[in-house]
């Protein structure tokens, strides 16, 4: 047997799902012979069978069936790395002549194929496999602007498809795979004679999954889950038991990552059962491993160990089990490291090595966890070293890189930095020289993390600079109309550091790369960092042009952006040369086209140049606030290690910045809690309800005044400013703030109104859109209010949510309003064109990767939508949706928006990266000013504040809006109908956001 194919073979029969077979198959392509491989693996399934190991057997032939169906995936992985043309050649080579496609397409097409449709889905391929992605996606739309010539080309397409879409997933563009999937028309029981192939049915499963998991990637876990259940039916009707196996799996390890930690263990423990009803026991270990895992992350230790222990004995009675008794060692040894018994945790990870001494993924998972602060068994770490080594580590990167990093680390225990620096340093370039971006970015990050930690003779500098190339890059390859999931991914870590050297006041200057001051640019960054991936949103969307700008420049601007998207608006990375010479082109012109238009109008080119804030800006403008003797500017950034709080206080015109001990991960802990605590849990291993409105104190929130000391350290610096403009920072939208206790006991809000006002690019962006000139709603009523109420239909009994219209009518306005089904959007749309205040009670939705999809859930004429619309067909949920796109196309201008919804303030946290909540994008769409609520608001109490607060803005117009709000605040807080209602969760629970005055 060739040795190139023994490695690959022994690491197939270790898998525990397709997903893994594929990922091993394509990693390491071009290092084995695919069809000698599948001769190794028949041959053993031969060994097996005369041996009378059956299991074995069944297991190998399985194998010999993925790899003959994956050689296409193969095969695209070997093009896809060869190296793309230079961009020299590609300029020099390429007509952008109007003509220059078309005939390049017109010659694909007759090559081999007379059937048109045909030969534009191999062109679509081709494209494909030499990393063209936007390339493929054009070609296939294309395609499908064609008739079928027979059922056989119906079909033929759909495996390209599902490739491409995989392929997106891999890049982070998850809605273009969506897309593509959505375009595939593809179901069994439509394709004839061809319905009773298993594997037509493998494949409508395998979408099934994909389309799952992509919703998953973009938070929507509900619709993920009912991916999963409709995948089983095909899964289990393709006779293919892995798949059906993926699906059962994926769906209970879907209500894990959404929180729902009963549920997951509920259908773990289902999956476990059906692997049990096999007539083989292969996947029964497998199934006990995922329960275990489930049961940890259920913070249920003793469970998950017996789990585990059981798997370690179905090894030890020889059943043939593949890596499932390594995972189980290892599951047992992270539970007693996290107990702190590290002489049991190192005895798990020995008899995890001593089971399969020459697994490649066994030896990469304990090279990471042999961290040099786990001590008493060097032999153990030595050992693993010993054994990574022989790999090739030339053509191995995953095990040479977890190899390098596991010696720097050891390196830097021991005080060695030079070498540890060394280790990274060589990670960096082998990864720039394998023209790896992603790979590139991480080992550089972590060379300037040992950089700085080295205190070497100019290592801060160098860290320093290595991490603003880095950004460059990233801002870049990001591009004005670049995915914003390619920037959410890098952000956090990467201006963490960053800050960090920045602001580390006790050691030498740095050399800046301009002439801002080092706490200037600090802000800078940790607004570009805060606020880029939203920027990107909106210059990827539709906008209205701007009225006072020159045609002729609007023009330019639309032909651009029309022959921008036909190349696609995501990653550049992989692109072929003619595709990333024209993007160029097109991207010079259009900046040619901004600079022209940037004098008539600045804030819609600063959109679509996705340009934060400066600090320079947001302090001129906050100079010329009339309420700026009275109000200080606080902007938090949540890092991985730490917080950094910027305050800014216009009137003695002082920048200070303060770094506070407490991380992104357990202020999303706190933030999460704080939920469960108000709304209850019914998911979780303990379940609870929703909080009792006259027993409030019954639950303790010592946890969330615990983050006071640190939130709060702010508060010596803004004494005497009764304002405070807040900017607030992934899990902070969702903590209440006002609601802390200062030194002396008190809440925040007795000495401050805090004002939520997003970021400083947010501050500026509203201003400008609300300028005396911007609203063309000249002739709306400025007397009464536009009251809606719809409630779901899950809302029993809906009126609660419908009757807002007697609070305003109790404060003195003069109402429209619209109730239960005549809530549409249209009839919305009408109402606010012809009011500045707007009153709505109703469900949020929030889309975590498209915010502009966002929106608020309406009657559609007949039926009041569903609570969770994620579990309606996509033409019913758009029918209930009144989207951010909507309002922004309507040019809505709303000086007050009221959203007295369940929790319609509350923001999505996930992923490295911060989305901006329903809230930011609603002030986007024209609303100047929004209350919102934190959690879902107790019905009276929350009556008593908000006809106080509307009562104010009617008898006094021209007092601020923050000063409304808070004076209606401590009213209650102060002189409360109940004495329960002193608790924050009837006072706190609503926040004004945007504009203050």
């Amino acid at each position: 047997m060739s040795e190139a194919e023994r490695e690959p073979a022994d690491r197939l029969a270790e898998v525990d799902s397709t997903e893994t077979i594929r990922e091993i198959l394509v990693t390491q392509a071009g290092t084995f012979h695919l069809h000698t491989l599948i001769g190794v693996l028949g041959e053993r399934a031969s060994s097996a069978d005369a041996a009378g190991r059956s299991a074995e057997a069944a297991l190998h032939r399985f194998l010999v069936q993925q790899a003959e169906d994956n050689t296409e995936w193969v095969e695209t992985a070997l093009r896809v790395r060869q190296p793309p043309p230079s961009d020299e050649t590609a300029s020099s080579s390429y007509d952008d002549g109007p003509d220059a496609d078309a005939q390049g397409r017109a010659a694909e097409r007759g090559a081999q194929h007379d059937d048109p449709r045909e030969a534009m889905e191999e062109h679509a391929k081709r494209l494909l496999a030499q990393g063209d992605l936007d390339g493929a996606i054009t070609a296939y739309r294309e395609a499908d602007g064609l008739p079928h010539s027979m059922l056989e080309t119906s079909i033929g397409g759909v495996p390209g498809r599902y490739r491409l879409a995989t392929a997106l997933r891999q890049v982070g563009r998850y809605r273009d795979a969506l897309d593509v999937l959505d375009h595939i028309d593809f179901h069994p029981s439509r394709l004839g004679m061809f319905s009773d192939l298993p594997g037509v049915h493998g494949l409508a499963a395998k979408i099934l999954l994909l389309q799952g998991l992509l919703h998953e990637d973009r938070g929507d876990y509900e619709l993920g889950r009912a991916c999963f259940r409709h995948a089983l039916e095909p899964a289990a009707t393709s006779q293919d038991e892995s798949l059906e196996k993926d699906a059962r799996g994926y769906y209970a390890f879907s209500f894990l990552k959404d929180g729902r930690y009963r549920e997951g263990v509920r259908e773990a423990r289902r999956v476990l059962d059906w692997a049990r009803s096999l007539d083989h026991q292969t996947f029964v270990p497998g199934a006990l491993n995922n329960l275990g895992n489930a049961y940890k992350d259920a913070s249920m230790p003793r469970e998950a160990r017996h789990c585990w222990e059981q798997v370690v004995t179905l090894g030890e009675e020889g059943l043939f089990m593949g890596l499932s008794p390594v995972f189980a060692y290892l599951g047992l040894g992270d539970l007693a490291s996290e107990s702190g018994d590290t002489a049991t945790a190192l005895r798990m990870y020995d008899l995890a090595l001593a089971w399969s001494p020459s697994s490649r993924d066994a030896i990469m998972l304990l090279l990471d966890r042999l961290k040099p602060d786990l001590t008493g068994d060097d032999d153990l770490r030595r050992l693993v070293w010993n054994l990574a080594e022989t790999f090739d580590l030339d053509n191995d990167w995953q095990m040479h890189s977890a190899y390098l990093r596991a010696h720097a680390a050891h390196h830097a225990h021991g005080g060695d930095m030079t070498a540890a620096i060394a280790c990274h340093r060589q990670l960096r370039q082998e990864a720039l020289d394998r023209n790896m971006g992603h790979e590139a970015r991480l080992h550089t990050r972590m060379l300037a993390e040992r950089l700085a930690d080295s205190f070497l003779p100019g290592a801060r500098q160098e860290a320093f600079d290595l991490l603003w190339q880095t950004r460059d890059e990233l801002l870049a390859e990001s591009g004005t109309r670049g995915h914003p999931c390619f920037w959410a991914d890098v952000a956090v870590s990467q201006y963490e550091l960053m800050l960090r050297l920045l602001l580390d006041h006790d050691a030498p200057p740095l050399v800046l790369p301009d002439a801002r001051g080092a706490q200037e640019l600090a802000f800078d960054l940790h607004e570009e960092a805060k606020e880029r991936a939203f920027l990107l949103h909106l210059a990827r969307t539709e906008l209205p042009a701007p009225t006072d700008a020159p045609e002729d420049l609007l023009h330019a601007e639309a032909t651009l952006l029309e022959e921008l998207a036909g190349l696609g608006a995501g990653r550049t990375t992989g692109e072929g040369g003619r595709a990333a010479f024209r993007r160029a082109r097109i991207t010079r012109e259009l900046n040619d086209v901004w600079d022209a238009l940037a004098p008539h109008a600045p804030g819609y080119v600063r959109i679509r140049r996705a340009q934060p804030t400066r600090f320079a800006e947001l302090r001129t403008h906050l100079h010329a606030d009339p309420d700026r003797a009275d109000m200080a500017f606080v902007s938090y950034f949540c890092g991985d290690t730490s917080t950094t709080v910027f305050i800014y206080v216009p009137d003695t015109d002082r920048l200070t910045t303060l770094s506070v001990p407490v991380d992104r991960s357990s202020l999303s802990g706190t933030a999460e809690r704080l939920r469960r605590t108000f709304h209850g849990d019914p998911h979780a291993s303990r379940p609870s309800g929703a909080l009792r409105r006259e027993k409030p104190w019954r639950r303790s929130l010592d946890f969330l005044q615990d983050t006071a000391p640190h939130l709060l350290s702010f508060v010596p610096y803004v004494a005497g400013r009764p304002l405070l403009c807040v900017a607030g920072d992934g899990p902070l939208h969702a903590m209440p703030l006002h609601a802390l206790n200062t030194d002396n006991g008190e809440p925040l809000a007795r000495r401050h109104a805090v004002v939520q006002v997003l970021s400083a690019t947010a501050v500026l962006n509203n201003a400008a859109r609300h300028s005396s000139s911007a609203s063309p709603d000249t002739n709306a009523d400025t007397g009464s209010v536009f009251c809606a109420g719809v409630a779901a239909r899950e809302d029993n009994p809906p009126e609660p949510l419908e009757n807002d219209a007697e609070l305003l009518k109790a404060a003195g306005w003069q109402v429209t309003a619209l109730t239960g089904t005549d809530v549409t959007r249209t009839n919305v749309l009408k109402a606010l064109r012809g009011h500045r205040i707007a009153h709505l009670t109703c469900h949020g939705h929030f889309d975590r990767a498209e915010p502009l999809d966002s929106g608020l859930l309406l009657a559609n004429g007949t039926r009041r939508p569903s609570i969770k619309p994620t579990s309606t067909s996509l033409l019913t949920r758009l029918s209930h949706l009144l989207s951010v796109r909507d309002l922004v196309a309507a040019r809505i201008r709303v000086d007050l928006l009221t959203l007295r919804a369940c929790s319609t303030g509350l923001r999505a946290d996930g992923a490295g990266w911060d989305l901006d909540g329903l809230a930011h994008a609603f002030l986007f769409s024209g609303a100047r000013s929004v209350v919102a609520s934190l959690w879902n608001v107790d019905r009276i109490s929350s009556r008593g504040l908000l006809v106080d607060f509307y009562q104010r803005r009617r008898t006094e117009p021209g007092e601020p809006v923050w000063r409304s709000l808070w004076k209606a605040q401590l009213r209650l807080l102060e002189r409360p109908e109940e004495p329960y209602e002193t608790h924050l969760y009837h006072w706190a629970p609503l926040i004004l956001i945007g504009d203050w005055r």
